[in-house]
């Protein structure tokens, strides 16, 4: 008939199999497409420069400056043993003047004066004097270990940093009649505790707070003081 072409059965059975063929061409064209623009997205992203994360919390943590002052108010909660509570309910500020060796590490030293008040406990009166003689000042140099040192994961991306310290150092209570009541006007200390400080992000400063277990050697008596303080740093 006019207008057809008449194929062999091979012929015809070879023209549908390219035809399929080229059906399924269509989608693995596209993947391979996709795939392409993904390596060049894949290269052009390598080229660009990557900002190399530390494993520390950022932006908080570390560019804090070397030296830090801090300020406090201590109160003691706790005192052990307590015939006479010396210095159980004292009150008083201490001053601290830090340097980071490592990040996380810190040397410190400070200086701190504690007195008590007859509202919550009573006074230790002594000959010639009157009302409450139960302060005491102390100097101590030690150290504090942020644990963001070791568990980065923890705490990461986040203003919060958990720490311990501890500190040796002088008592002297010779200032009240707290060293005569022990035998030993002034004697020595020691204290460990945990705290855990918050930094306002880009800003050089922080905010934190303690708990600490101080042991104070007056002559042949041990007292354990539990003082809580809470203050701010300085950073430079």
């Amino acid at each position: 008939m006019r207008g057809r072409i008449f194929l062999p059965p091979s012929a015809r059975f070879i023209a549908k199999f390219l035809f399929v063929g080229i059906l399924l061409s269509f989608p693995v064209l596209s993947i391979s497409q996709i795939s392409f623009g993904a390596a060049s997205a894949a290269g052009t992203s390598a080229s660009l420069p990557v900002e190399k994360d530390d494993g520390v919390s950022e932006p908080y943590a570390s560019e804090t400056g070397k030296f830090g002052l801090s300020i406090m108010v201590q109160y003691n909660v706790l005192q052990s043993p307590a015939p006479i509570h010396l210095f159980q309910n004292g009150i008083g500020g201490d001053g601290e003047l830090s340097y980071g060796l490592f990040r996380g590490i810190r040397i410190l030293g400070g200086f701190g004066y504690l007195a008590n008040t007859p509202h919550i406990a009573p006074p230790l009166q002594s000959s010639g004097s009157s009302g409450p003689s139960n302060q005491y000042f102390q100097a101590y140099l030690g150290g504090q270990l942020e644990m963001t040192r070791w568990v980065p994961q923890m705490i990461r991306y986040q203003p919060w940093f958990p720490y311990f310290r501890a500190d040796v150092g002088n008592v002297f209570a010779s200032i009240s009649g707290a060293g005569l009541q022990t035998g030993h006007p002034d004697g020595l200390m020691a204290d460990a505790g945990v705290g855990i400080e918050g930094r306002p992000r880009a800003l050089p400063m922080a905010f934190f707070g303690e708990v600490r277990s101080q042991w104070i050697f007056l002559g042949p008596q041990i007292m354990t003081v539990v003082p809580v303080l809470v203050g701010t740093t300085f950073y430079f």
